[in-house]
């Protein structure tokens, strides 16, 4: 009588992060809302948004985009919602960045964060 064995295996697949991007950025409030300075990884240099109280945007490596307008765009490397609180401001990883949500109590004028893929770093 031949036996035949027969080896039935599951394949375990580990999911893949998805990449980082390397950004540095300097957030700072104006008196009018908020300034962002972008040192690395944008395709600009600067932007004045008015946030005068609740408001929430979308900030890329290509600029800053209403909140309805997320970018699945394969050129954008990193991506985070930026929203007003009453105590500062928070962001929100939705691409490239190794955080999910920052909080940054900076909201008087003269303070300002470095934010980059890694975390932020009030000044």
């Amino acid at each position: 009588m031949l036996s035949i064995l027969v080896l039935v295996g599951t394949l375990v697949a580990n999911p893949v992060a998805p990449p980082v991007a390397k950004f540095r950025l300097a957030v700072m409030p104006i008196e009018s809302g908020y300034r962002i300075e972008c040192a690395e990884g944008c395709s600009w240099l600067d932007v004045n948004f008015e946030c005068k109280n609740d408001c929430r945007v979308i900030v890329d490596n290509r600029g800053l985009h209403p909140i309805t307008e997320q970018s699945t765009s394969p050129e954008t490397t990193f991506s985070f919602e930026f929203h007003r609180t009453t105590k500062g401001w928070e962001l929100t990883g939705l691409s490239g960045t190794s955080w999910l949500s920052l909080g940054v109590g900076c909201r008087t004028i003269g303070c300002s964060a470095d934010v980059d893929e890694s975390g932020v770093r009030v000044n």
